[in-house]
């Protein structure tokens, strides 16, 4: 039931997150919203690695990466405990 979110979810930040399409054919506001997922940040590291780019921005988007791990490993154990107490 609730992994059907997950297909509802993955294919616009695929579409929007720079993976196909550059982000800058997006209007301004909609470009923060893009820089603010975890995919783009994924995308815009990797691409910088593999370029050879290592400056300030590829630590912000491992920081940030990081960061969204422990937030979504808190919340998968919040609810994993939340079912296996119930």
């Amino acid at each position: 039931h609730q992994l059907n979110w997950l297909n509802f979810v993955l294919l616009p930040l695929f579409l929007f997150s720079g993976t196909f399409f550059p982000i800058t054919l997006y209007p301004e506001w909609l470009q923060t919203v893009i820089m603010a997922t975890p995919l783009w940040q994924s995308i815009a590291m990797m691409r910088s690695i593999a370029f050879g780019i290592f400056d300030a921005a590829l630590l912000v988007h491992v920081l940030y990466l990081a960061a969204m791990c422990v937030v979504g490993l808190a919340m998968t154990s919040r609810r994993l405990e939340a079912l296996f107490l119930r």
